[in-house]
């Protein structure tokens, strides 16, 4: 019966034959265990199941098992095998003659997911056979197992791995190369350890006796390894070895103080001709470096004729550069300014409180209209301290009042009301998602990545749904808890936390910018209990739109054209 075609009747059998066996009736263990060397039916996979619950499986049946002709009984004999990791050491020769041998991609990705839970020795000589299967590189699985499997000896087998990883012959798997290599370098930088980066220099030199090309998923985790880093403390073996294999990028030369790349920056920023990705990357890199020389290429981008990113971006790196004055003299271009590019300068106003205090008063002359301060920046003005600038700012800026249990019960009832009886237009719906949520938020692969993707969201459940928009901190899911940081200059930033590591954390804000902090001048840092996802989003939407937006979130499939 364990050879029936099907699968419910294989399981009723399986659990027959675990009862009868446990009964200490060797004999059918031993018919197992035969079935298990001899057949080539699915049965033998089975057999394997039931002398594995029993604890039955003895080393030649674990040796059967891994070069059995069924590939479903040698993958799950691996797995198996992982599962007992103080024992797996026996198994770690056939485990990794296997992974030379092994040619079905399921094998192979289940041998790469064993290796992370072998011991360092072991572990590491199995990823070292699996990281020759150059043929993986195309399976979509596989290569990031393999960083898997390689990531936690990066910690406790460190010597055997650089052993490896330090030895040119491992460069020329195109695996290696382009994939695993690169997260390899990322994670080392992390540390902000001088050894780790030393060992990042040993692998770009041994793949650079290969070939440069062999170089380049290192020279990739390299540049993204210190995007966010303020200090450049490396060691001089790691940058000779990365401008000898030509990765001198230009972002590195700017992060080391050359002037020469400074003056070439500065000229691509300014290049219409330059990719917009490109000239963002720079202005964001010449933030970081505060370099005061970038100041008119970057005062010239704000209000001139050029993408909104591009004055956003050079907004920023303004404030990282420039005394709070020179900020609040851009108050006199705010009228000239595109909407999003107003909404970043209010943003970057309400942090201080002395450009706050500008802001405000810009408001009260109505130079900046009441009606363009959002929720957020309500919100962020209300963060410095002080009864009178408290006073002062309800007065200007009266907040209503958020709702209480009873309000939002009753708020609840009438919109589940409404919406159980009328219906709405999804198309229409779908272009109010995109002007009130897209910015933040996505579905169907289309929108914003500041919030929660809603595509997986149980968006059946109206009620809830309906909770989450008009009460947006009652329940904040993780990943998305809301920081406000102040800084040793006075800002206050607010956002969730997108990236951190021991020199700086970067805080993504309710604009969708992020803003990354050195640690060690962040004076305070806590998490808050209010979401970015400002309150009142149905009051400004009529009757009909509410159900024309309810009936895009809740469809079940993205709309046709």
């Amino acid at each position: 019966m364990l050879k029936s075609p099907s699968l419910a009747q294989r399981a009723i059998v399986r659990e027959q034959l675990v009862e009868t066996a446990e009964q200490d009736n060797q004999k059918l263990i031993e018919l197992l265990r035969s079935n298990l060397r001899s057949d080539i039916t699915f049965s033998s996979l089975e057999s394997l199941w039931i002398l594995t619950r029993l604890a039955a499986m003895n080393e030649s049946n674990w040796q059967a098992a891994l070069a059995h002709p069924r590939s479903e009984v040698r993958m799950w004999a691996v797995r198996l095998i992982g599962d007992w990791p103080e024992t797996a050491g026996r198994y770690a020769t056939q485990l990794q003659k296997l992974a030379t041998q092994e040619s079905d991609p399921e094998v192979l990705c289940q041998l790469a997911c064993t290796a992370k839970r072998l011991n360092p020795q072991d572990g590491i000589a199995l990823a070292r056979a699996l990281g020759n299967k150059s043929h993986m590189n195309e399976e979509v699985n596989f290569p990031l197992l393999m960083w898997w499997a390689i990531e936690p000896h990066l910690t406790t087998g460190r010597t055997a791995l650089m052993e490896w990883l330090g030895e040119k012959e491992t460069w020329k798997s195109p695996l290696m190369v382009a994939t695993v290599g690169e997260r390899i370098v990322r994670k080392l930088l992390s540390t902000q350890s001088r050894k780790d980066a030393s060992d990042v220099g040993k692998m770009i030199r041994a793949a650079l006796e290969v070939d440069p090309k062999a170089t380049s998923g290192l020279l990739r985790g390299f540049d993204q390894g210190i995007a966010n880093r303020v200090s450049l403390d490396l060691p001089n073996d790691l940058i000779e070895s990365v401008l000898a294999a030509g990765g001198g990028s230009l972002s590195l030369r700017l992060r080391l103080g050359d002037e020469k790349a400074l003056a070439d920056a500065l000229k691509l920023i300014g290049d219409a001709q330059t990719p917009l990705s490109e000239r963002r990357s720079l202005i964001q890199t010449v933030g970081l470096i505060r370099s005061a020389k970038a100041l008119p290429e970057l005062k010239g981008l704000i209000g001139g004729k050029v993408a909104d990113e591009l004055q956003i971006d050079s907004l920023y790196a303004l404030e990282s550069i420039v005394p709070p004055a020179e900020l609040i003299s851009l108050i006199e271009i705010y009228s000239q300014l595109p909407p999003e590019v107003q909404q970043s300068l209010l943003r970057v106003l309400a942090r201080r409180e002395i450009t706050a205090t500008a802001l405000l008063e810009a408001i009260s002359m109505g130079k900046i209209s009441q009606q363009s301060i959002s929720t957020e920046i309500r919100d962020l003005l209300a963060s410095h301290p002080g009864d009178k600038w408290q006073e002062q700012l309800a007065t200007l800026l009266p907040k209503g009042k958020p709702l209480n249990d009873e309000e939002t019960r009753l708020e609840l009832k009438r919109w589940g009301d409404r919406l159980q009886n009328s219906g709405g237009d999804p198309y229409q719906g779908k272009t109010l998602f995109a002007e009130h949520c897209g910015k933040c938020h996505k579905l169907f692969n289309e929108g914003g990545e500041i919030g929660p993707d809603l595509t997986r969201y149980n968006r059946d459940d109206r009620t809830t749904l309906l909770l989450s928009i008009l009460r947006p901190s009652q329940e904040i899911r993780e990943g998305f808890q809301t920081f406000q940081a102040l800084t040793a200059d006075g800002r206050i930033i607010t956002g969730f936390v997108v990236d951190q590591n021991d020199e700086v954390v970067t805080l993504r804000e309710a604009g969708g910018q992020s803003v990354t902090l050195p640690r060690d001048e962040i004076e305070d840092m806590k998490a808050t209990p209010k979401s970015v996802m400002p309150e009142g989003l149905l009051e400004n939407l009529s009757e009909q739109q509410v159900l024309d937006l309810f009936a895009y979130l809740q469809s079940g499939q993205p709309l046709g054209r």
